[in-house]
């Protein structure tokens, strides 16, 4: 809920033209499996899917990827938002 409130306020003072790009190092357990938060460390389905927020430009609302990615999909995603290329 804190994050919540803060993207929300950063949200509203963030100009149309700025990307914005939130992640995360692992998946959070909301009371899945009788637990909620880091303590378990099982490999649930909640654990393993990292979340990746993008906002802004180029960003179409609501778009969600099924596709499996990895944390070296971050750089050519931003890359191709800013119109550059990775070699």
């Amino acid at each position: 809920m804190q994050l919540d409130a803060v993207l929300g306020e950063l949200l509203d003072g963030l100009p149309d033209e700025v990307a914005l790009l939130v992640t995360s190092d692992a998946g959070l357990p909301l009371g899945e499996h009788g637990w909620q938060g880091e303590g378990d460390r099982r490999l649930h389905e909640e654990r393993i899917h990292v979340p990746l927020l993008l906002l802004g430009p180029g960003c179409p609302a609501g778009r969600r990827i099924d596709a499996l990615t990895a944390s070296v999909d971050i750089a050519p995603t931003i890359a191709a938002l800013a119109g550059a290329a990775l070699e």
